[in-house]
């Protein structure tokens, strides 16, 4: 098992790194409550559209709903989903 050491200034560069990402995060979340935004998950989208999990995705391929992808897991704008529906 090879054993490397990591020095004091990469591990603030890492923990710099990770304060950022978490401000970014901030801002994500305040600018949705800000408007008043929430999101969903794929499955419900389906649900109150009453489509597919493929039409869904072809709605996101053609631009149709706004969508976010963290991780693995895709999140769809309510409003985009209320435009859509109406």
């Amino acid at each position: 098992m090879k054993v490397e050491l990591v020095t004091k200034q990469e591990l603030d560069q890492v923990l710099s790194l990770l304060e950022e990402i978490n401000r970014k995060l901030d801002d994500i979340v305040n600018s949705n409550v800000a408007t008043n935004q929430s999101w969903l998950k794929g499955k419900q989208v389906c649900e109150i559209l009453g489509c597919s999990a493929s039409t869904l995705q072809n709605y996101r391929i053609k631009g149709v709903l706004q969508f976010r992808k963290i991780g693995g897991t895709v999140y769809y704008s309510s409003r985009s989903i209320n435009l859509i529906g109406k």
